[in-house]
């Protein structure tokens, strides 16, 4: 049987790593011979340190889905096709507007040093924070401060 587990708040709490009675209870359920799966709104690099090392092999589903990697390896992505991606670049910038850009390792972030989102942002310095121009490939944006959000907002619905 497979088990698919959400990490925030689910079983790990505050960004920590997962208990250690609840570790022992995960490799009980491997050791009866079920696959364990572990899925995230996080992006991949944001996952492993909070994930134990002894499950960075294993399925790992992170940035709600947009991105899954198996043993290690990236087998599926979502990500945002050039036209649209373009679009709320230019929403971006009309609005000055502060964001989160995630790719499949590497990121992009503009907003403040203290912003809370900012220390669960690649927490291990495992990425480069680039600009959003080099982020081939985007799996995930998050606008965390514009000049007007209910106008971003509008646009974005467009």
């Amino acid at each position: 049987m497979k088990f698919v587990f959400d990490l925030d708040g689910t079983i790990c709490f505050n960004g920590e790593y997962i208990s250690e009675p609840i570790i022992q209870g995960l490799e009980q359920l491997e050791r009866k011979g079920h696959e364990l799966i572990f899925a995230s709104a996080r992006p991949i690099r944001d996952l492993l340190p909070v994930l134990p090392s002894r499950f960075h092999h294993h399925q790992l589903i992170g940035g709600n889905g947009a991105i899954v990697q198996d043993n290690g390896k990236v087998t599926s992505t979502a990500c945002f096709d050039r036209n649209t991606f373009q679009r709320i670049e230019e929403i971006i910038e009309h609005f000055s507007s502060q964001y989160l850009i995630d790719g499949l390792w590497n990121y992009s972030y503009t907003g403040a040093i203290d912003h809370p989102i900012r220390g669960k942002v690649d927490p291990n310095g495992l990425a480069r924070n680039l600009p959003k121009m080099e982020i081939e490939t985007v799996i995930k944006v998050v606008l965390l401060e514009s000049s007007n959000m209910n106008d971003v907002e509008r646009q974005l619905k467009n």
